[in-house]
C-alpha cells in the first residue's frame, strides 16, 4: 500500500495538482458504463463472451 502512497505523491509533483482538481469517486455506479438495451443468446447460456452489432 505504501507503493501506492509513493506513486501518487509522485503524481502530485509531476502535474501539480491543486485540491479543486482531486474527486474520490465510487465505481459501483458509474454512470459512463451504458448496458446494452437487449442481449440476445442461446436458451440456457449462462455467459455470453462476445456481443456483435449488425447495422
Amino acid at each position: 500500500m505504501n507503493n501506492f502512497y509513493d506513486q501518487v505523491d509522485e503524481q502530485y509533483e509531476k502535474h501539480k495538482f491543486d485540491a479543486d482538481s482531486v474527486f474520490n469517486i465510487d465505481e459501483t455506479n458509474n454512470p459512463t458504463v451504458v448496458k446494452p438495451v437487449k442481449i440476445i443468446a442461446q436458451k440456457g447460456t449462462h455467459q455470453v463472451y462476445e456481443m456483435t452489432c449488425k447495422k
